[in-house]
């Protein structure tokens, strides 16, 4: 588990490194690392070694560094909020709950109007909005206030104004973060 949680450690370096980022060869080399990124989030028992990973997925400050992959981490997080209402026992619980909500928050920040229309967004948010609304709204209220939650929901405020045919991804989000139903929906 040490080397997993070190090579996630490593791996957030390399990704910030505005250098490395930017190399020809960028692209492959990027969608290894986030396929066993996601893979790794999803299969590991270990909860250090999740958190480590949340925060190397989300090292990276702009969004077109994480093309073409971007809406393939964004569901890989929303799934992964699954594991922590089955194991409330561990003692890295809260912080691994703390770190995927803000995991979430800094994906929501980078949504555009295009993902909206996304079914894959759709049908992953469909699929894990209850998960999702039921930790972030009973788990770690003490530490919710540290999150970006205010800034989440402006955003989708903002992604709101573009139009009827984003509802259901719009309706989803609404409902992790308990807002009114999108107008004309």
């Amino acid at each position: 588990m040490k080397i997993k949680w070190n090579t996630c450690y490593a791996l957030g370096h390399i990704l910030c490194n505005p250098h490395i980022t930017r190399l020809p060869q960028g692209p492959v080399w990027k969608a290894s690392i986030f396929s066993c990124l996601c893979n790794l989030l999803t299969t590991c028992n270990n909860f250090k070694v999740k958190i480590s990973i949340c925060t190397t997925l989300s090292s990276l400050a702009e969004r077109k560094h994480y093309e073409p992959h971007f809406l393939t981490i964004v569901s890989t997080v929303l799934s992964s909020f699954a594991v922590v209402r089955a194991h409330t026992f561990d003692v890295h619980i809260t912080s691994l709950i703390v770190t995927l909500k803000r995991t979430l928050c800094h994906f929501i920040l980078r949504l555009n109007g295009e993902d909206l229309t996304d079914e894959k967004l759709a049908n992953s948010l469909a699929e894990h909005v209850d998960e999702v609304s039921t930790v972030w709204k009973n788990e770690c209220e003490e530490v919710s206030h540290q999150l970006d939650e205010e800034k989440c929901s402006e955003k989708i405020g903002e992604l709101s104004e573009g139009g009827n045919g984003r509802c259901k991804v719009l309706l989803l989000l609404r409902r992790i973060f308990d807002k009114e139903e999108v107008v004309g929906c």
